[in-house]
């Protein structure tokens, strides 16, 4: 018998189908994002607004798609980490550079805690989740993408061991039979490689009772997958739990090891410390030049004005009436933006007048060119 060939006709939803779909993703999404595509997704089939299939999960990546395309939504709301770009870190002038330095300097939140902490997380997507918290209390997010290579794992356990203090790992990982035999690989290899660290590694999810107390959304567990022999049940991916819940379990695992006085403390030191970088950057900003062309070109305007300023100032100081005293304040930008000089009128022996010079000074009182005090 031959068996022909007949096209499946799934039925296209209807416009106002698609709009409640859009309007469902807009709502979860302002109060929520970033999320992954996944995670919207499943917010959508746990608000009943979408079946649990593989075609209903292409259908949101093709509209979260359109969405953007046509600025219905903003793209930084779909977080996506797994694709990134390589290129050194440059600046456009030393005086950006120190700047940027200057905005962007932290202390060490970990070096006086008692404890040091990392995040580990089996999905790439899903880093820029949860970076947002891991970030903010300077925590490592040690990615996975799976099973991790040896190499990854041994230069982990390398930098475990040299903080020499204890040290409490927290794992993100899908519930599901490799998921779960990850944890496990990562676990017995970084305690192999830093045999003499203090290690304190705990799965935080996905985990059964969470699947049941969170109402997880769940898949089929893959037949092709190798290690599902001894597992039992549905799987449940990461995604599924919503980003709000993720992010504030994560925050939890951290904070809990914070000394808040010690914290406190080094935000004080922190700001004063930055407030110090950005007034040095201030007092130096005109001396940081981009270019040798630029120095060159100010340095001959700088010397054209402190000509013509000493001239200046000799004629007023030659001028009938010039107040014995008196002190004139002229620009010099090459120098130390202000000398201050003091008008000397000078006697013979018999206290005949002879002439007039000048002195520089420290300020006092000024007076403009027509003898006006300006102080």
């Amino acid at each position: 018998m031959v068996y022909g060939s007949r096209s499946l006709k799934r039925k296209r939803r209807t416009n106002e189908e698609l709009d409640v779909v859009q309007q469902a993703i807009i709502a979860a999404l302002k109060v929520d994002w970033p999320m992954t595509v996944r995670q919207v997704f499943y917010r959508l089939v746990s608000a009943f607004v979408i079946d649990k299939t593989e075609l209903a999960y292409k259908g949101v990546v093709r509209q979260l798609g359109s969405m953007r395309l046509a600025r219905t939504i903003p793209f930084n709301w779909i977080a996506d980490s797994t694709r990134w770009m390589r290129k050194p870190r440059t600046d456009s002038s030393l005086e950006l550079m120190l700047r940027r330095t200057c905005e962007a300097y932290r202390r060490s939140v970990w070096d006086n805690q008692d404890v040091y902490v990392e995040i580990w997380l089996e999905k790439d997507a899903l880093a820029g989740v949860i970076d947002q918290v891991t970030s903010k209390w300077d925590v490592p997010l040690m990615v996975t993408r799976g099973y991790p290579s040896l190499s990854y794992l041994y230069s982990a356990a390398e930098a475990i061991e040299a903080k020499g203090k204890p040290a409490y790992l927290y794992y993100y990982g899908d519930h599901d039979p490799s998921g779960c035999d990850i944890t496990r690989n990562v676990e017995e290899r970084l305690r192999e490689f830093a045999p003499t660290a203090e290690i304190h590694f705990q799965r935080m999810a996905v985990n059964p009772d969470q699947i049941k107390s969170m109402g997880l959304q769940t898949r089929p567990t893959k037949p092709t997958d190798t290690r599902n022999k001894n597992f039992k049940g549905e799987s449940v991916e990461v995604d599924a739990i919503p980003p709000k819940e993720l992010r504030s379990n994560v925050s939890g695992c951290i904070t809990q090891h914070i000394d808040r006085h010690v914290y406190d403390e080094l935000l004080a030191t922190e700001k004063a410390e930055r407030e110090t970088l950005g007034g040095f950057i201030d007092l130096w900003a005109p001396k940081l030049k981009t270019s040798r062309g630029d120095r060159e070109k100010e340095d001959r305007e700088a010397e054209e004005a402190q000509r013509e300023w000493l001239s200046e100032f000799e004629q007023i100081v030659e001028t009938p009436g010039c107040p014995q005293g008196s002190v004139w304040r002229f620009n010099d930008q090459d120098h130390h933006g202000f000398y201050e000089y003091r008008v000397v009128h000078y006697q013979d022996d018999q206290g005949n007048p002879t002439h007039r010079d000048h002195a520089r000074v420290a300020w006092e009182e000024y007076f403009d060119f027509n003898g006006k005090k300006v102080k």
